[in-house]
């Protein structure tokens, strides 16, 4: 398998978590994972901009060659689906400025049944079999669902 850097994003308006990994050759290695946070006290505007910009850092900095997110989904409350579709919508557009690629989408549900076996399983056991799996320290649920979508695009991979 070529050398493969990936960008993998569990996105939110408050904390989006991010991982940068590396698949070369069979081999998974996180090199890289945090949270991109705003405030709620902060304008809709400043948030989003913020968000961009700290994606372009990431971007610029390693140059990925694919990019996959947990796929967005909308749920009962209104504010909150119109506010997760405007962060999908301008990290699709940082990412495409940037890199010209489109994201590739996993549901969560299947994220959690390939790592876990169960597509209902919890954020704790989800990121227990994170940190088993890839030797990576998570200490938040949006860095371990940023791991656990790239890891899950590495197994669809090999």
């Amino acid at each position: 398998m070529v050398k493969n850097i990936v960008l993998a994003l569990d996105l939110s308006l408050t904390e989006t978590g991010y991982a940068i990994c590396k698949i070369e050759k069979g081999n998974f290695e996180v090199l890289e994972f945090g949270t991109i946070k705003t405030s709620s006290k902060d304008s809709m505007g400043y948030r989003l901009q913020l968000i961009e910009s700290e994606l372009i850092r990431i971007m610029q900095k390693w140059h990925p060659d694919s990019v996959v997110k947990e796929k967005s989904f909308s749920n009962r409350n209104i504010t909150s689906t119109q506010a997760i579709f405007q962060v999908v919508r301008i990290a699709s557009y940082a990412i495409w400025k940037e890199l010209e690629l489109v994201p590739i989408d996993y549901a969560a549900t299947n994220i959690k049944k390939t790592l876990t076996g169960n597509g209902r399983a919890s954020k704790e056991h989800l990121m227990e079999k994170v940190k088993a799996l890839t030797n990576s320290e998570p200490t938040n649920f949006d860095e371990s669902d940023a791991i656990a979508v790239a890891y899950t695009y590495y197994l669809d991979k090999v």
